[in-house]
């Protein structure tokens, strides 16, 4: 039998030397669209396999070496180390995922990886924690995609990653398959009960959270599962009606979101209240627990920190709070040579940036500020009070402003306090601790063009939230503990919807592969960006969001955007300068 083999093995290798070898770069991108290729025979051997196929009605032969994709020149960015084996005269190829990137034909390698469902398991929920030779950390979750496809991620080894894409026969739902067709609905019987009417409350933001005297402040009221009309906010013995005109950042009239930009023109703090009409046309009041702050603006000087170009409109103001050198640390979050990862690294801003003004006002003498008393009895932290009154000294036409500070403030959940909505964004930065400013750029795109593609947390909505979110009726949620806590899973009819309703339907596919062809997989490098549906968007968890995880969901180096976002940043640079430039020139623009 061994020796039958051996003459096969012989009569293979005479064979293929009279035959065309297609090289390694060919065979994978062959391999890729093998439908249209009859395979021969395959072969195994220690580090890889090799055989014959046909194509075109000729006999060709290929081997290929277990390895990096990037070892293959055009795959030069892939984190992929590819594994092939032979099944049935057949290549199969098992891609497992280099999180630390691919060198030398082996993933870079961790100091440790730890998975907390275990291993390989399509039925828990697991998250992976994996260290570099450095010390940074990451964490990798298993998540569904769609089509009821699970990415499930496993340790192979304490320092190798693995990973395999699963179909699940009877769903996927946050991480993991379901068991059996009925368990939502036995998990309804048991534990909760069906989704059939929203939650209704009505939430108020005042931007910004410090103004200052004649400066404008955005009031907005959003109704969420609760429709309600004629709002009024009212301070002191003044009142003043919002509106649903679709100018207040999102360009949508319609959409239960209220909005009014006013100006106060004496300093205090006063208390607001909202009164408004139900559906039943009854007048309705709520007290809001929310104060307006409003201060003097502060004496201090507003610098210069890039040229002014003569067709620039917008203007970004950053103060940076505890720095030894503050201008270092603008220069890393601006970065106008990208050379950091910062605003001006990152597309449409890196080729828009001459449509951009940024002015600075120094922090140097920050402890010298008098600060009234009803501001220091606000429930802000003093880095945020005392940037608001540093900002204050630079009031400028189409501003954006950033506030960084060096002091870690946590929040409730334990992370740093950061904030962006509305042209004024703020977040802790420590380059000593951290080289890339990436959590500024995230928090500064979010107040420049409203993004709320972030995040799933425990709620749901019956409304499109802004152009990044699709609320489709046919996605299935159950609520859990009278609504505290939502489980939503994606059907094939809230999937199509989706693809034929949402907003970005015509930039389906671009962002990772061909364009306007969704074709690629999670372990494609560019996976997190190409636009298709998504199910969880602007913290809800039954709303679509347009890619699997752009830098507004989950922050990464290099940070992207995504097409999707890109247009919407192009066009808010549009509605101000008038044009624009660079790769905003590809997109449709209104």
């Amino acid at each position: 039998m061994k020796k039958i083999l051996l003459l096969s093995i012989l009569l293979l290798l005479l064979l293929t030397s009279c035959q065309k070898e297609v090289s390694e770069s060919e065979f994978l991108e062959l391999f890729s669209n093998s439908e249209e290729i009859q395979w021969g025979v395959c072969f195994e051997k220690e580090n890889g396999v090799f055989g014959t196929f046909e194509e075109n009605k000729f006999t060709k032969s290929y081997q290929i070496t277990n390895g990096c994709k990037n070892r293959v020149s055009s795959f030069e960015d892939s984190k992929e180390f590819l594994v092939f084996s032979c099944e049935k005269e057949k290549p199969v190829l098992k891609s497992n995922l280099c999180i630390s990137g691919c060198f030398k034909n082996a993933c870079v390698p961790l100091s440790s990886c730890i998975d907390s469902d275990g291993g390989k398991n399509f039925f828990n929920s697991g998250k992976l924690e994996v260290t570099d030779k450095v010390g940074n950390k990451d964490i990798l979750e298993d998540t569904c995609y769609p089509g009821n496809l699970l990415g499930e991620l496993h340790c192979i080894t304490s320092y190798e990653v693995g990973f395999e894409e699963y179909v699940c026969p009877f769903g996927c739902v946050q991480g993991k398959c379901l068991e059996e067709k009925d368990k939502l609905a036995i998990y309804e019987k048991s534990f909760g009960e069906e989704l059939t009417v929203f939650p209704e409350k009505v939430s108020l933001s005042v931007i910004p959270q410090i103004a200052v005297v004649n400066q404008e402040i955005s009031l907005v009221a959003t109704g969420i599962g609760k429709s309600f009309n004629k709002p009024q906010i009212r301070f002191g013995d003044k009142a003043f009606q919002l509106f649903d005109d679709g100018f207040h950042q999102d360009g949508l009239a319609g959409d239960n979101i209220y909005a009014l930009i006013t100006k106060v023109s004496e300093p205090g703090k006063f208390q607001l209240s909202l009164s408004y009409t139900n559906k039943n046309n009854i007048k309705e009041s709520l007290d809001l627990n929310k104060d307006l702050i409003v201060i003097e603006q502060n004496e201090g000087e507003c610098e210069y920190f890039a040229s002014s170009q003569d067709n620039a409109k917008i203007n970004i103001v950053i103060t940076a709070v505890g720095y030894e050198n503050e201008v270092e640390v603008i220069e890393r979050v601006v970065d106008y040579k990208d050379q950091f990862g910062g605003i001006f690294s990152v597309e449409p801003f890196k080729s828009n940036k001459e449509l951009f003004n940024v002015w600075y006002v120094s922090a140097e003498n920050v402890e010298n500020l008098i600060l009234p008393d009803y501001l220091q009895e606000l429930d802000v932290a003093d880095e945020l009070q005392k940037g608001y009154s540093l900002l204050s000294s630079c009031q400028k036409p189409q501003q954006f402003s950033l506030i960084l500070y060096n002091s870690p403030t946590k929040t409730e959940n334990g992370n740093d306090l950061s904030y962006g909505q509305y042209r004024y964004a703020y977040t802790y930065y420590d380059p000593k601790t951290k080289e890339d400013p990436t959590d500024a750029v995230h928090e500064f795109v979010h107040a420049f063009a409203g993004l709320t593609d972030e995040y799933v947390t425990d709620s749901v909505n019956n409304k499109i939230i802004n152009e990044q979110c699709y609320y489709s009726p046919h996605v299935n949620c159950y609520s859990i503990n009278n609504g505290v806590k939502y489980s939503c899973q994606e059907t094939v009819e809230s999937y199509n919807d989706c693809l034929v309703n949402a907003p970005w339907k015509d930039y389906f596919g671009d962002g990772c592969g061909k364009d306007g062809a969704i074709d690629c997989k999670p372990i494609d490098e560019d996976f997190n960006i190409e636009v298709n549906c998504f199910l969880g968007c602007g913290r809800q968890k039954n709303l679509y969001r347009s890619t699997f995880s752009s830098g507004m969901r989950k922050i990464s180096v290099p940070f992207k955007l995504g097409p999707t976002n890109e247009r919407l940043v192009c066009q808010s640079i549009k509605d101000i300068n008038g044009f624009v430039k660079g790769t905003c020139l590809k997109y449709n623009l209104s």
